[in-house]
């Protein structure tokens, strides 16, 4: 739980960072998009690549309503997975994760700022290995009926990328 508190304060820090300022795209991979930007570095300054898909509504793909991410953390390089979730849910709300319709993860909420609210995953080898052979990730929060659906189209493609380094 304080690597999930750490990682959530690193994310909040790179949100914080990457917020109200264009991004530079360094490559998509279908669904995903690498991102190393000098401002996605965090405090460990050696991890400022992040792997991203921003998932918009239906009916407005303006709007985002949600944005799965991906980066390395720390020195032992751990894989985390933030979900950027709309702003103004308790903390603690549950969020739901499926691959494929397969056996549900949870995590919750763990920080909200003005513009977001936060709910961070550690990636496990198991985990990362069934998001690379996976089609969807389904994601539930917030008492919705319906999950948003994460393609995992380029997932591993990415996740390659973002293990280089983004190289």
């Amino acid at each position: 739980m304080r690597l999930l508190s750490r990682c959530a304060a690193a994310l909040l820090l790179l949100i914080a960072a990457a917020d109200g300022a264009s991004a530079q795209s360094d490559q998509t991979f279908q669904a995903w998009r690498l991102d190393c930007s000098a401002q996605n570095a965090t405090s460990d300054m050696q991890n400022k690549c992040l792997i991203e898909q921003m998932v918009t509504a239906p009916n407005d793909k303006t709007k985002a309503i949600m944005v799965a991410r991906i980066r390395f953390f720390g020195v032992e390089r751990r894989a985390i997975m933030a979900f950027l979730l709309p702003p103004g849910m308790p903390m603690g709300t549950q969020v739901s994760y499926a691959i494929d319709g397969g056996a549900p993860g949870t995590t919750s909420i763990t920080d909200c700022k003005d513009w977001t609210c936060v709910a961070v995953v550690a990636l496990n080898d198991d985990l990362l290995d069934r998001m690379k052979r996976g089609q969807q990730l389904a994601v539930t929060y917030g008492g919705a009926s319906k999950p948003v659906a994460v393609s995992l189209a380029g997932f591993s493609d990415a996740m390659a990328a973002l293990q280089r380094g983004g190289s």
